[in-house]
């Protein structure tokens, strides 16, 4: 599941939702 979300993460934006996710996580 963290895979499938940063992927999907990475083809959207990136950088910001990645550190949204990460201080989510």
């Amino acid at each position: 599941m963290m895979k499938m979300l940063m992927m999907l993460v990475s083809r959207n934006h990136g950088r910001m939702k990645m550190k949204n996710l990460l201080w989510y996580y």
